[in-house]
């Protein structure tokens, strides 16, 4: 425990001792990522969300389905499908040329790469279940604005030109079922007045009868009440809309056929195909169809999405201050490396007696770094030494010698 107060202490102590250092360069790194955020190229972004419903792939009054499966994921894939069929790159090459994208000839490598580029910046995902979001991203804000505008454009296009193309087939594939029956069904026969619209109140009287049922046995909320109230609308309009827009291949169909409304199977496709020509009549306008619904359009972005100067002023004072850590830690470590004694002294909270005296020797040659050559001289000098010894000690003895003898 005393040691994580003392560690605590000496951390609060260095940073005191090197707050300004890491001050200056917090700030300076703040500063140069404002700096880089300013001089980087500018990219602005818009977007559009589009409701594609799931009625988008029924076909009205019959309650069947053009793909075949109405299972929600099968659905899903089936749009974004229609999402990458509409982005072709036809598409993309008029959108380069029209925005000056392009700086290399078509089919080179680079231009490839400048259109993927382009196709980069524009991204689509579903929302929700019905609800897709179409955002695109470019140099300036007009042109942000303009590619969204162009490719909500296109897939708008492309889904209602997909679903019309689906029901015309469908409904050949009919005409063709009621030709096997050994009837010719000729397009030039002459229109009936009222004939579409008869079919729409018929079977506008046949859903109020089974609404008025119903609403003797449930509420208003109930799902199913609900869900018939809406049909009902739906009829209305289609009724207020048909008008005496009759199908003429219908008429011609009852006329060249009396006798198929005497079998159920005839009946049933003749009413389909009645169905099926009122349907591609009501939604000849791609401005106003009721699968789809753009629920906001693109608007000139006000602010740029990249770079924002914000994220990288945070980025600067991360960087900042990792960089002050790390620059105070060199100075600490250069500091440890150099410690003095007074230094040592303040560390340990002891007090400094003062330092030994350094003992200089006068003539004398500083030591050698190599051990053996010092002992091979100083056993030679002990050699020489016990020599002059032994020599003093003989003179000794003759001198005695010599002094007894006279």
């Amino acid at each position: 425990m005393n040691e994580e107060i003392v560690s605590l202490q000496e951390l609060l102590a260095i940073a005191k001792k090197h707050w300004a250092k890491a001050v200056v360069c917090v700030c300076v790194c703040a500063a140069l990522g404002v700096g880089v955020s300013q001089v980087l190229p500018k990219k602005f972004k818009s977007t559009a969300l589009l409701n594609v419903q799931a009625t988008y792939f029924d076909v009205p009054l019959l309650g069947e389905s053009i793909v075949g499966s109405k299972e929600g994921t099968e659905m899903q894939s089936q749009k974004l499908a229609l999402f990458r069929l509409a982005l072709t790159d036809e598409f993309w090459e008029q959108e380069g040329e029209k925005f000056g994208v392009f700086k290399f000839p078509k089919g080179t490598s680079e231009h490839m790469i400048e259109r993927d580029a382009l196709k980069k910046g524009v991204d689509y995902f579903p929302a929700s279940s019905t609800t897709f979001q179409i955002s695109a991203t470019g140099n300036t804000a007009d042109m942000a604005m303009l590619l969204a505008m162009d490719v909500l454009d296109q897939v708008v296009t492309t889904f209602f030109n997909e679903r019309r193309k689906s029901l015309m087939a469908y409904r050949d594939s009919l005409r063709k079922q009621v030709e096997t029956l050994g009837v010719s069904i000729s397009a030039q026969a002459a229109p009936g007045a009222s004939a579409g619209s008869q079919v729409l109140k018929e079977e506008l009287r046949a859903l109020l009868s089974k609404l008025s049922a119903l609403e003797a046995q449930f509420s208003s909320s109930h799902p199913t009440v609900a869900a018939m109230k809406q049909k009902e609308a739906a009829l209305r309009q289609m009724i207020a809309k048909a008008g005496n827009e009759a199908s003429g291949q219908d008429a011609g169909l009852l006329a060249a056929a009396p006798h198929l409304k005497k079998s159920e199977a005839g009946e049933e496709l003749l009413k389909k195909i009645r169905y099926l020509d009122i349907t591609l009549s009501l939604e000849g306008d791609k401005n106003d169809l009721p699968y789809l619904e753009i629920i906001e359009r693109p608007i000139r972005p006000m602010a740029r999405f990249f770079p924002k100067t914000i994220n990288f002023m945070v980025g600067g004072l991360l960087m900042g201050f990792v960089l002050s850590g790390m620059i105070i830690g060199f100075f600490e470590f250069k500091r440890a490396s150099a410690m003095t004694p007074q230094m040592a002294a303040q560390l340990l909270e002891t007090t400094f007696l003062g330092g030994l005296p350094t003992m200089l020797s006068v003539n004398r040659p500083a030591p050698s770094m190599d051990r053996s050559a010092d002992l091979d001289e100083a056993s030679e000098e002990s050699e020489e030494e016990s020599d002059d010894d032994l020599s003093d000690v003989d003179q000794g003895a003759n001198d005695k010698a010599g002094t007894a003898q006279s």
